[in-house]
């Protein structure tokens, strides 16, 4: 009994380990590190803790690289290499394959296959809507009162879910994600 009891201990160990993962396979391209880091841009809504976990893959000699990350929601990622980065979303066990190539400006983050949207609306965001916001678009808002700054950020969301709108017209966007969207959108100060 006690050996079936430890067996069940260790099974559902070994499941709660999986259940929270995503394996990121990619290729890079004019790159001069031989690291490419990733790293979990989150922060619990209730205690405002960050979490900068750091992950690491090694770029074999072929520009391909494969990472497993764990995550247990859908969360948003870092990607640094060369000095530079791009902000992507990743969800448990959707696991994707990246197209990295930080010297090409027009297209530096793209993914292909299966839930490739986690990653290629980040980037359709952010040159339709990210790009527009510059240091001066900071420093204005940054002298807002506080009704003016989040009326901003209201019209700044819209923006984003008009854009989630526009994209899911031409692409599969998972309904979990778009879901996570437009809450994220809803609730972002």
């Amino acid at each position: 009994m006690r050996k079936l009891l430890l067996l069940l201990v260790f099974a559902l160990n070994a499941t709660c380990i999986y259940a929270g993962q995503v394996t990121v396979r990619g290729t890079v391209k004019n790159q001069k590190d031989s690291v490419i880091v990733f790293n979990q841009n989150d922060f619990d809504a209730i205690t405002r803790a960050h979490s900068y976990k750091r992950h690491e893959a090694l770029i074999n000699k072929d520009g391909s690289f494969e990472v497993t990350l764990p995550l247990a929601r859908i969360t948003e990622w870092v990607v640094h290499l060369d000095g530079d980065f791009e902000l992507i979303h990743l969800a448990p066990d959707k696991n994707v394959t990246l197209l990295v190539d930080f010297k090409n400006q027009e297209n530096t983050l793209s993914a292909i296959g299966e839930n490739s949207e986690y990653v290629n609306f980040d980037t359709f965001l952010s040159k339709n809507l990210w790009n527009k916001y510059d240091r001066t678009y900071y420093q204005r808002i940054a002298k807002l009162s506080a009704p003016e700054f989040l009326k901003e950020q209201q019209e700044r969301s819209q923006k984003q879910l008009a854009l989630l709108t526009a994209y899911s017209k031409n692409h599969k966007v998972d309904k979990a994600y778009a879901q996570w969207l437009k809450i994220k959108c809803k609730y972002e100060p």
